[in-house]
């Protein structure tokens, strides 16, 4: 499209949340109508349900006579109909259709249904760790070994994963971290811990937790762990690491969110809004990248916040600072070494380094760009 070109509303291509919703609210009017119109016919028909007593008197004994008149057995049946339609779509909105929920005002009192069964799993995990603890069976978890039970086919894949070291960790209120260490040593022990629960009778304590839901909730606190760890590593300087952060958060909870369905969907758009009213990138955080040779490209930037860091920078620099280059791309054909796995979280966010196009004439910004 020219850039010059006016966009129009009829040239978008709507989602397909959207289209969704658009095509349930249009069924639910049409619904409402119909049912209106039903009950109208009923109220006309004279074969609605109607109930006539007729008292007759003779000289010894009064006789009631009751008569009644049944209503249109199709009519009934599509008010009927409508009425289970209206409850289906009911139950459903409520697990799929969350657009109307307000994300900033919501507690843990107002939860939806399908939100609340992640909290009461979360809860019954560490009813689940504190009773270990309590009766001293981390200890009987470290020495268990994996011919002391007898896993089932489905199990036999998983007892694989097994480490007869782990053990159960407590989950801490100051640390939130470890809410993750507790979920993930409940999933590595899982099958171990079962068979010790059985052999006591315990059984249903394990029997409470949806390991589906655990599984999930490892997966949605596993980007979080990456990078509060990384800002508790050491007192360096963090400012340059804001924008890639919170860009890498948000880049991995829209993937989640095309992903996880039901309670999970509610938690992972209350953590994108939090993101975005809590934190907000200003051009100091920008600049901090973009000054860090290793994430100059801004790889989590908009245009505009790329632009605006550039500007302010030249600013800053002294008007008599202006390079000239010459345009060599003779490196090209030097064959470098294959990218090794990086082996820290803030390497994968580390910018992607190719040779560059150099102009003949650059300011002191882009030489910097460049190197």
């Amino acid at each position: 499209m020219h850039p010059d070109a006016a966009l129009y509303s009829d040239d978008i291509i709507s989602c397909d949340r959207t289209i969704k919703n658009e095509i349930k609210r249009l069924a639910d009017n049409e619904r409402l109508l119909f049912k209106d119109r039903l009950k109208k016919k009923s109220e006309k028909n004279p074969t609605t349900t109607t109930v006539i007593e007729r008292t007759e008197k003779t000289s010894n004994e009064t006789t009631k006579i009751r008569t009644t008149i049944e209503a249109s057995q199709e009519i009934d049946s599509e008010i009927e109909m409508t009425d289970d339609e209206d409850d289906y779509d009911r139950d459903v909105s409520q697990i799929s259709d969350d657009d109307m929920i307000d994300y900033s005002s919501t507690t843990i009192y107002n939860l939806p249904q399908s939100a609340k069964e992640i909290v009461d799993t979360t809860r019954h995990c560490k009813v689940l760790v504190k009773y270990i603890k309590k009766t001293n069976l981390n200890r009987h978890i470290q020495m268990v070994e994996e011919d002391n039970y007898s896993p089932t086919a489905d199990e036999d894949e998983k007892q694989k994963q097994f480490s007869k070291f782990t053990t159960l960790h407590q989950c801490s209120v100051v640390r939130w971290l470890s809410l993750h260490d507790l979920l993930s040593s409940i999933e590595k022990v899982y099958y171990p811990l079962k068979h010790m629960l059985n052999e006591r009778t315990e059984s249903s304590r394990l029997e409470k937790i949806n390991m589906s839901i655990v599984t999930q909730l490892i997966k949605f606190l596993k980007p979080w762990k990456y990078v509060m760890n990384e800002i508790q590593l050491s007192n360096s300087p963090s400012l340059f690491i804001t924008l890639p952060c919170i860009g890498y958060l948000k880049q991995q909870i829209k993937k989640s969110e095309r992903i996880m369905k039901g309670g999970m969907s509610f938690f992972i758009k209350r953590s994108l809004h939090l993101l975005e009213s809590m934190f907000k990138t200003e051009n100091l955080h920008v600049t901090g990248t973009f000054l860090h040779p290793n994430y100059k490209q801004l790889r989590y930037a908009t245009q505009i916040q790329i632009i605006e860091c550039h500007t302010s920078c030249r600013l800053a620099i002294p008007t008599s600072s202006t390079l000239t280059y010459s345009n060599c791309n003779d490196d090209n054909d030097i064959n470098e070494p294959p990218k090794k796995k990086p082996k820290r979280f803030l390497e994968s966010l580390i910018d992607d380094i190719t040779s560059p196009v150099v102009l003949e004439i650059k300011d002191e910004v882009d030489a910097y760009i460049d190197l």
